[in-house]
């Protein structure tokens, strides 16, 4: 189960943010949330390929997903039982001194198998399964970043049409 909740966060995160793969299976717990579980504004990360660095607002959809996939991680790996992100504040000092250490320590999305960084290969293999699974084909890890573009030229459609009919 938390391989599936994991998936579902990485795609997510690729569809709101049209971060590259190898981009995005290297960021770290940190690079999302803070030492008390509240989330960064943004997110910040320099690109392996070009080497630009990109910034970009984490909206309420991305929050909700990373909010469930944290408490469930912390739950299923460490033992850290949340309902919800807000009962961080509930916890003993000895599980908020574990969940400091753990955030900056953490890969975001790790491997089940080595508990470091997913590779893309295992991307890749998460992304066709699913697509499969929904009869898609020629899936690869880039999709998530061609949907982003696709979902950015909707939505500036949408607000063209509005504004040129009202």
């Amino acid at each position: 189960m938390i391989r599936k909740k994991r998936n579902r966060a990485l795609f997510c995160l690729g569809i709101n943010s049209a971060l590259r793969v190898s981009d995005i299976v290297t960021l770290d717990l940190n690079d999302i949330f803070k030492e008390d579980l509240t989330f960064r504004d943004t997110i910040g990360s320099t690109e392996q390929k070009t080497k630009k660095y990109k910034e970009f607002p984490l909206t309420d959809t991305l929050q909700a997903e990373m909010a469930n996939y944290i408490c469930y991680y912390l739950g299923i790996v460490y033992g850290i039982y949340l309902h919800n992100i807000n009962d961080y504040y509930k916890l003993s000092a000895a599980d908020k001194e574990r969940i400091k250490e753990i955030v900056n320590t953490q890969p975001l999305f790790p491997s089940e198998r080595t508990g470091g960084y997913l590779s893309r290969v295992q991307v890749y293999r998460f992304l066709n399964e699913a697509a499969e699974k929904i009869g898609i084909e020629k899936v690869g890890t880039h999709t998530m970043r061609k949907t982003f573009r696709l979902l950015v030229l909707q939505a500036n459609e949408r607000y063209c049409y509005a504004s040129k009919n009202a």
